[in-house]
């Protein structure tokens, strides 16, 4: 039973197939969000009291914020240095990890995935290295992603 448990939890969390076959993570703070400084907030909030599982979940939605919601999303994880700090220290396991072997199919498509959302986030902190108020935290972020590798929990 607590397997069973678990690997229904695991499915729940991490990056999935939707139904047209697009890989996506889910829930984020989209482009298309009514009110992203809401969302980020709510998603900040999440890391902040993170528990257990929901540190994948709420550690890849912000990183997938990010892309859309740049300066808002460092803003709000900067007024909490610790919560930035954990958020970019750990994003190779919350976000840049793939519970499968690379040559699977779902080990192909996540690494696609991943590697567009590593290229994203990075050209976003770039950009925010000249912006006063987040260039400290963009600085960071982009030292950190420029290091950062997709990691796979079997690589046999």
């Amino acid at each position: 039973m607590k397997a069973a448990i678990l690997l229904l939890t695991v499915v729940a969390v991490i990056p999935s197939w939707s139904t047209a076959g697009t890989f996506v993570i889910a829930p984020y703070c989209d482009a298309e969000s009514a009110e992203p400084d809401v969302c980020v907030a709510q998603l900040v909030e999440e890391w902040t009291n993170r528990d257990g599982m929901i540190f994948y979940e709420a550690g890849s939605a912000l990183s997938r914020s990010f892309c859309d919601h740049p300066g808002l999303v460092l803003e709000a994880l900067k007024s909490v240095p610790s919560d930035f700090d954990n958020w970019v220290a750990r994003m190779p396991t919350h976000t840049f990890f793939i519970m499968d072997h690379p040559q699977s199919e779902y080990g192909i498509a996540a690494t696609a995935y991943l590697e567009g959302l590593r290229s994203c986030m990075r050209k976003e902190a770039e950009s925010l290295l000249d912006d006063e108020e987040v260039a400290a935290a963009a600085r960071v972020l982009f030292n950190s992603l420029m290091e950062t590798e997709i990691r796979y929990v079997d690589q046999t």
